[in-house]
């Protein structure tokens, strides 16, 4: 629940409610009783529209991140900071949507995507940016292929940072000898 399950769940009846057609997959372990208990009545409740993939590793994991058209991480997690997972959608063009929790809203806001509060009305909120972002087209390949780039503009500016960092220390070290 720290992860942000439950409004997960909470966007999918939203969306159902709302007669929006979506498939969404949830990952990751079940081991905590409520969380699979959550998980099983989603998937009894909405059979059509949610599916329960388990943990993913290696292959799987890419699989999964290429498959998708968006990425919701309504994350609640206290130590959040800059979870991989965001780089790891965002790198497949999918849309992040999430929490603004740690560096999540830079990192969400610089590749793209929607953060947003937490409050009584993000699943709400959430529900009711992917309505418009569907019917705006912003799942069309068009649209992912042009988050991809931004993905790979972001990651290129990010690795001339760290280069440029690196030599700094490099030539104060010398400077220093």
């Amino acid at each position: 629940f720290d992860k942000g399950l439950d409004t997960f769940v909470e966007v999918c009846y939203r969306l159902a409610e709302m007669k929006v057609r979506f498939r969404a997959y949830i990952a990751g372990p079940t081991q905590d009783a409520q969380v699979k208990a959550l998980v099983e009545q989603v998937t009894q409740d909405l059979p059509e529209s949610v599916h329960y993939i388990g943990p993913l590793y290696g292959e799987q994991k890419d699989d999964f991140y290429q498959q998708l058209d968006v990425f919701v991480f309504p994350t609640k997690y206290v130590n959040e900071a800059e979870p991989l997972v965001l780089y790891e959608a965002a790198t497949h063009g999918a849309m992040l949507v999430g929490t603004r929790r740690g560096c999540m809203q830079q990192v969400i806001d610089s590749l793209g995507g929607h953060s947003f509060q937490e409050d009584e009305s993000l699943a709400a909120s959430i529900a009711g940016l992917l309505q418009q972002a569907q019917q705006q087209q912003a799942f069309a390949q068009h649209q992912r292929l042009a988050r991809s780039d931004r993905f790979a503009r972001v990651q290129r500016a990010a690795k001339q940072s760290l280069n440029s960092l690196v030599s700094e220390f490099k030539s104060s070290h010398v400077s220093r000898s």
